[in-house]
C-alpha cells in the first residue's frame, strides 16, 4: 500500500508550497445501478458533503452540500459509452457558491484491460446552472483499477482505485491559469450482495487565477454503489 501511495504523497508535497488555503471534508455517496436493455442504462445518486475544518478555523464540522442525480448511459461500442446526467444540489454556507445549483452534464467514457488492470478515460462537459449565472466547465479523468489478489474481481476481495483529474472552465478569463487537479486514491471490495463499498483520499488543488497560487481540499470519501 505504501508504494501505491507514493506518487501521490510526492505530488501533493510538491503542490503544498504553493498553498493558500486548506480545506479538510467528508463526502457519503450512494449510488443505484439500473439495465434498461442490452445498450442502455441508468443510475440514480445522492451525496451528503460535510467541511470539518477550513483555513485554520476551529473545528466546526458543518454540511456544505446535497444533491441528487439522475443519469443515462449507451453502449456505443465495444469499451465506449456515451451518458448525460441532470444533479439538483442544495450547497451550504461554507461553499464558494451557496444556493441552488441545477447541473447538466455529457460524458463519452472508454475502458481498456491488461489482465487484471483497467484503464478507463471520461471526457465530461458540465454546465452549472445558478441564479444569476451559468458557468462551463470541463473535465478529463483518467482511472486505474485492478484486484489486489487474482486476475479479477470476486465477491469479498479487495481492490484498488486510482483517479487524475484535470478541471477547466474554457469561457471564464485566464480558463487554463484558474484550472484545477485532482488526485485520487481508495480501496474497495466486491460485496456478496453484489453492491460495492470504496473508501479514499482525494486531494484537490484549485488554482487561483488572480495569484497564481494553489488552495488544497482534502476529501475523505466513501460510495456504496448497488
Amino acid at each position: 500500500m505504501k508504494r501505491l501511495l507514493t506518487g501521490l504523497l510526492y505530488l501533493s508535497i510538491a503542490q503544498v508550497s504553493y498553498a493558500q488555503s486548506n480545506t479538510v471534508e467528508s463526502f457519503f455517496q450512494f449510488a443505484k445501478g439500473f439495465e434498461l436493455s442490452e445498450r442502455w442504462s441508468a443510475d440514480v445518486r445522492t451525496e451528503l458533503r460535510l467541511t470539518h475544518w477550513e483555513d485554520g478555523d476551529e473545528f466546526q464540522p458543518a454540511w456544505s452540500q446535497l444533491y441528487v442525480q439522475g443519469g443515462l448511459a449507451y453502449d456505443l461500442a465495444s469499451n465506449w459509452k456515451a451518458g448525460a446526467t441532470y444533479r439538483l444540489s442544495r450547497r451550504g454556507n461554507l461553499d464558494e457558491v451557496p444556493g441552488v445549483e441545477n447541473r447538466f452534464a455529457q460524458q463519452v467514457t472508454t475502458s481498456q484491460r491488461l489482465r487484471k488492470y483497467r484503464l478507463r478515460e471520461r471526457l465530461l462537459l458540465e454546465q452549472r446552472v445558478f441564479r444569476q449565472v451559468t458557468r462551463h466547465r470541463w473535465r478529463f479523468r483518467v482511472a486505474l483499477d485492478y484486484p489486489l489478489n487474482g486476475e479479477k474481481l470476486d465477491p469479498g476481495e479487495w481492490y484498488l482505485n486510482h483517479q487524475t483529474e484535470l478541471l477547466s472552465e474554457p469561457f471564464e478569463t485566464d480558463a487554463w491559469t484558474g484550472r484545477e487537479h485532482r488526485l485520487y486514491t481508495g480501496t474497495g471490495t466486491l460485496l456478496p450482495t453484489g453492491s460495492r463499498l470504496e473508501i479514499g483520499i482525494e486531494a484537490r488543488f484549485p488554482r487561483e487565477a488572480s495569484n497564481g497560487r494553489y488552495g488544497q481540499r482534502w476529501v475523505l470519501r466513501t460510495n456504496w454503489s448497488w
